[in-house]
């Protein structure tokens, strides 16, 4: 996406319990450990700025989805880069129950869907990919060639 631009993707909330759910809708920061992605509860993402949900903080009736905007609006003055994030959907009974229990824990699930933005046009960013293993291999649909890239960032191109 070029700085100054918008674009929106839409994506289903969909409920496989039989109770009513509240959802909350937020952007959350990763951090790379070992090659693979990990929430970082500590700190924000420095997009979640730029992200608007057409819904938010609904309940979900039991087994029923709904469907959610996320439109990015990305600053015009942004400079051209890359940026991971974490699509966070937390879930929540909606009906919480009173208790004289000394102690209660709440139920409450959180799933996780990495998110990509790349800021630039297409001529000024360029994804930057390394080769690092090519190998034969046979599945069961006959022989394979399995080729690891390593994405090893952006080129940003002077002009």
């Amino acid at each position: 996406m070029a700085p100054g631009e918008s674009k929106t993707r839409k994506f289903i909330v969909q409920s496989t319990s039989g109770i009513d759910q509240e959802i909350n809708l937020s952007i959350g920061a990763v951090d790379r450990i070992n090659g693979k992605s990990v929430l970082v509860n500590c700190k924000e993402s420095e997009t979640k700025d730029w992200v608007t949900f057409s819904n938010n903080n609904f309940v979900l009736a039991p087994r029923s989805s709904q469907e959610v905007e996320l439109t990015f609006n990305i600053p015009a003055s942004q400079e051209i880069n890359s940026f991971s994030a974490l699509l966070l959907v937390r879930a929540s009974s909606a009906n919480k129950q009173k208790t004289d229990a000394l102690y209660s824990v709440p139920g409450a699930a959180q799933i996780a869907a990495p998110i990509f933005l790349g800021v630039g046009t297409k001529d000024e960013f360029v994804t930057k990919f390394e080769i690092s293993d090519v190998s034969g291999v046979n599945t069961s649909e006959g022989k394979a060639v399995r080729v690891e890239i390593k994405n090893i960032g952006i080129c940003l191109l002077d002009f």
